[in-house]
């Protein structure tokens, strides 16, 4: 295997992040173009290689639910199983159901992990306005679809 795409399996770490990692949180998300909302530290787990911060993922609290986002991997450590063990330990700290949006090319990565496309009517309503602004958006600018999924527990975690 080449370096860009050996395991990285022993020299990585997922961990919850700190307060003073705020703005390097923003700036991955940005660097990624997704939704710059909601952006608080304390949903935030990172994935570390020799201390370096390579990737992150949160769980967004709304009343009532949960939406995972802002799962982001730096390109040049992806294929390596950064998100995969982001994935593995957000969901295990996490209780169903889960929501996501993510772009249709993005659903095989995310089945992998027990989640399923879901239709429109099967998004909660506070999610399906942000769901029907951002697919709405995305497919004008990009015309590629944005898919809704949801995550019903632990079948498929490790």
């Amino acid at each position: 295997m080449s370096p860009t795409t050996e395991p990285l399996s022993a020299a990585l770490q997922v961990r919850q992040a700190r307060a003073d990692e705020q703005a390097l949180i923003r700036r991955l998300v940005a660097s990624a173009r997704l939704d710059p909302t909601n952006l608080h530290w304390q949903n935030f787990l990172l994935a570390e290689v020799n201390g370096e911060v390579v990737g992150c993922v949160q769980i967004r609290p709304y009343p009532g639910l949960r939406e995972l986002g802002s799962m982001v991997v730096r390109s040049s450590y992806r294929k390596r199983g950064v998100g995969g063990a982001l994935m593995r330990t957000i969901l295990r700290q996490s209780v169903p159901p889960i929501f996501l949006e993510c772009p249709a090319y993005r659903v095989s990565f995310y089945e992998r992990f027990g989640f399923r496309v879901v239709g429109v009517r099967e998004i909660p309503w506070v999610l399906r306005v942000k769901w029907i602004l951002g697919n709405t958006l995305v497919r004008w600018l990009t015309r590629v679809p944005i898919r809704a999924m949801r995550w019903d527990g632990p079948s498929v975690v490790d």
